[in-house]
């Protein structure tokens, strides 16, 4: 089995997030696609996301249907700080027997910090990168990172971000369309980022 892992808070998650779980999948013809929210990601540990179970809930909606992209809860039910090598470590052990290669989604912009990541190069040992961006930005790859390893799949641009949704959520503004619609209405149904 060919697959990727996709982690994010996912607060909410919406559909810019959507599209590029799908747009790694075609591109690297991929049988599975896990996207996994954070109990607690190590690049906001001064942010408090939604509940786990929300952010979960809202995720399975979002994917409803959609049998190659599959919600998964281990960071959640992991608890702690979500570690990407650990996340990848685990995915190793539940499907190593049927896994030949495992792809991290991580945004091109995000790869300028890549080294800074929690054990970096031991990632690179369980997992490609998949480098997901614009057609315009060719980010520089860091040194330790080798270019064979790396597959890059260009998204188009969709300037959609969960911040900007709980902005416009707490400031009573329509955040229809940015999230699907059993998303949006989950949200409203359980009163979700108004404080």
């Amino acid at each position: 089995m060919k697959a990727a892992f996709f982690g994010g808070s996912f607060d909410p998650v919406h559909i810019a997030h959507l599209i590029v779980a799908e747009r790694v999948y075609e591109e690297l013809g991929l049988d599975k696609l896990w996207m996994v929210p954070a109990a607690q990601s190590p690049h906001k540990t001064d942010k408090q996301p939604a509940a786990g179970h929300h952010r979960m809930a809202m995720l399975e909606l979002a994917l409803q249907g959609q049998d190659h992209l599959v919600a998964s809860d281990l960071e959640l039910t992991r608890g702690g700080i979500s570690y990407t090598l650990d996340t990848l470590e685990q995915l190793w052990r539940l499907h190593g027997d049927s896994l030949e290669c495992l792809y991290l989604v991580i945004g091109a912009d995000n790869l300028a910090s890549f080294a800074q990541w929690h054990k970096p190069e031991e990632i690179l040992k369980l997992a490609h990168l998949a480098i997901v961006g614009r057609p315009s930005y060719q980010p520089d790859l860091p040194q330790f990172v080798d270019a064979n390893q790396c597959a890059r799949v260009d998204i188009p641009l969709c300037e959609i971000s969960s911040s900007e949704i709980r902005q416009r959520i707490k400031a009573g503004a329509s955040f229809r369309y940015r999230v699907p619609d059993s998303v949006h209405d989950y949200i409203i149904r359980h009163n979700l980022y108004r404080s």
